[in-house]
């Protein structure tokens, strides 16, 4: 006969199993739950940095885009591509290829003919210099050579130094006359990434080339291996040079597919951390997250150690294993104690029973009661942790976004610098001819002895600097940062400010100007700065509207009443589509050709009004287009009117 326990045994090692599978099942949902957790955290946080360096890549790509456009149009650059044999031509365009280079962080600046010959270089005085140098097989010049801009990433022929090349066609009289090129290392953004030791940050091409990374291992090396007629294509391109392109070694940890992209890198990182307990084997494992490149082909990727995960999953171990085979204890004595309460009620007189089974029956409801109590007080707690959560990552988007948007003016008043530029090359240009001629002159009349004619020579000097002192304190202004804070602004010096800025546009042109700007003060609640790049822009817009117009006039007329000043901006360039009217405020929106702006102007000039309490409108009236701004008004320079 099989051997049987008997009853008040058996309950006891039903207790006890109950007990362990209650323990062990706890276990395993807490470690998942804890694995998913740590690793969705993980990731949460390792998208946000992701955004954070694609949008700091982006900056430093942007910041030097305009570049090769405006040395394109340089009058020195031109000369010597229409003398290309000139020794003194040479020597100058290259020191101020030189200048350019140092004040800009450019790695290479040089200037090539219609053939790919480098006519003149920044790097002209070293042993890795360009000058007399071939590149016409490489992409960027075939760009530029067909009137376009180019950008191509690849390991210089010359120096054996990576760097992204950017380029811009020579023109004139419609035809490309030469190419103006500027290489951009990405070494200094590699050695700022490489200050997180816990993160990798690798930017890869479109052949899963990896170009630039925080990790010095890591780079030129392919994400997968390369097919073969890959290999043959980048080595008949020379892109790469002798570079060997070996495959990274990422390999997928399958266990942990369903919570995120894992891989265990082959290749080693030249400073690896020091050795830790891995209780998950995750050693030298990262979770990857990647962002496309906006405007190129390439991606930007972001390795995260995984030891977080590791150390939020042991720490949720010690804290639970004891807290679990506690629990699990407690209700082994619960069961224990309740089989022992049944075998003495069994010898309980009738007379109790129903006494016993009352105080059982109001002991479960006060159980009951508890129970719910507790669940909706751990409700009320999980929701006050999610909603303190929630400020929190708001809080920081916020700020994420006012930076940005900061980072966003300056680049725009900067971008307004670059397209200024030819403009304020003339106009400095020509005090700069005249000064050389008094000098001569007075010279010459010294000589002479003709003393009172050179000093009026000397003096014509002096107005001419004068003049330029004027002209580059204008553009320091307009070019510093803001600091963003409000100020009583007077709104006609900010106009006249904003004129002087353009002038370089409206006096070629023949623009003919209208102020109608009362004659009481008008102050606004504004920032300097902001307020006139708002105002450079609409002025260029309007002039660059009238450029094919009959007739040019700009209108500037401000009015205002006792809590409003509205300044409006008038041109004669026949007004705007009425269908693209509604959409001109929109970021990236543009009625201009390629190369011509990238439509940020005037949405960022209607964010920065908006931010100030008041409005941009445009519309159309009989001659061309009407911009007004509508801002409140300041009553004594201090605070805004009641």
């Amino acid at each position: 006969m099989p051997t049987r326990f008997p009853k008040p045994q058996r309950a006891h090692l039903s207790a006890a199993l109950l007990g362990a599978l209650v323990f062990v099942a706890t276990l395993a949902l807490t470690v998942f739950w804890s694995l998913g957790a740590a690793v969705t955290s993980l990731e949460r946080a390792s998208i946000h940095k992701l955004d954070l360096y694609q949008q700091i890549l982006s900056s430093e790509v942007k910041r030097h885009q305009f570049l090769p456009f405006a040395l394109a149009r340089n009058q020195q650059i031109l000369e010597l591509i229409g003398h290309q044999d000139d020794p003194r031509r040479v020597a100058e365009v290259n020191r101020y290829l030189e200048e350019v280079s140092r004040k800009t962080g450019a790695a290479a600046v040089y200037v090539m003919n219609v053939a790919g010959l480098t006519l003149a270089s920044s790097n002209w005085d070293t042993a890795q210099s360009y000058i007399d140098h071939n590149y016409g097989f490489r992409p960027y010049f075939r760009a530029a050579v067909t009137g376009r801009s180019g950008h191509y990433f690849a390991v210089g022929i010359t120096t054996s130094q990576p760097g992204l090349f950017l380029s811009y066609p020579i023109e004139r009289g419609g035809r490309v006359m030469g190419v103006v090129a500027l290489k951009l290392s990405l070494d200094p953004l590699e050695q700022d990434w490489a200050t997180q030791p816990q993160e990798k940050v690798a930017v890869v091409d479109a052949n899963g080339v990896v170009i630039s990374s925080s990790e010095p291992r890591w780079k030129f090396r392919t994400l997968e291996p390369l097919a073969p007629e890959k290999r043959r294509e980048l080595k008949v391109s020379r892109q790469f040079a002798d570079l060997q392109l070996s495959p990274l070694g990422l390999q997928p940890v399958a266990w942990l597919a369903p919570y995120g992209s894992v891989y265990r890198v082959a290749t080693l990182p030249q400073s690896p951390p020091p050795p830790k307990l891995h209780p998950l084997g995750l050693g030298f494992c990262y979770l990857a997250s990647r962002t496309p490149l906006p405007d190129s082909d390439w991606t930007l990727y972001l390795f995260s150690a995984m030891t977080p995960v590791e150390e939020a999953l042991a720490n949720t171990l010690a804290f639970f294993v004891p807290t679990a085979l506690a629990l699990a204890l407690v209700l082994f004595f619960l069961l224990e104690h309740r089989v022992q309460r049944r075998e003495r009620l069994a010898f309980e007189a009738r007379a109790k029973a129903e006494l016993e089974a009352s105080q059982e029956q109001l002991q479960r409801t006060l159980d009951e009661q508890e129970e719910r109590i507790r669940e909706r007080t751990a409700e009320l707690r999980a929701s006050n942790r999610l909603l303190q959560h929630e400020i929190v990552e708001r809080t920081r988007a916020e700020s994420v976004l006012r930076q940005a948007q900061d980072e966003l003016v300056q680049a725009g008043k900067l971008a307004a610098l670059g397209q200024m530029s030819a403009g304020i090359t003339h106009e400095l240009n020509q005090p700069l001819a005249a000064i050389r001629t008094f000098a001569a002159s007075g010279r010459l009349l010294l000589e002479r002895g003709q003393p009172e004619q050179a000093v009026a020579n000397f003096g014509r000097i002096q107005e001419l600097t004068e003049r330029m002192a004027t002209l580059t304190n204008q553009l320091k202004a307009f070019a510093r940062k803001s600091g963003g804070k409000q100020a009583p602004v007077a709104v006609a010096p900010a106009v006249r400010q904003a004129l002087a800025l353009v002038e370089h546009l409206t006096g070629p042109r023949q623009v003919e100007l209208e102020l109608e700007l009362p004659a009481e003060e008008l102050l606004v609640l504004a920032d300097q700065l902001r307020l006139e790049q708002v105002l450079v822009n609409l002025f260029a817009n309007a002039t660059d509207a009238m450029k094919a117009a009959p007739q040019r006039r700009l209108r500037i007329a401000a009015e205002a009443d006792s809590e409003r000043v509205r300044l409006s901006v008038a041109d004669t360039g026949g007004g705007v589509d009425p269908q693209v009217l509604p959409h001109i405020f929109e970021p990236f929106f543009t009625t201009k050709g390629a190369g011509e702006g990238l439509g940020l102007g005037l949405s960022i000039a209607f964010g920065i009004i908006r931010d100030w309490g008041g409005a941009l409108t445009a519309r159309n009236d009989a001659a061309g287009a009407c911009f007004t701004i509508d801002l409140p008004r300041c009553g004594d320079g201090k605070d805004p009117a009641p």
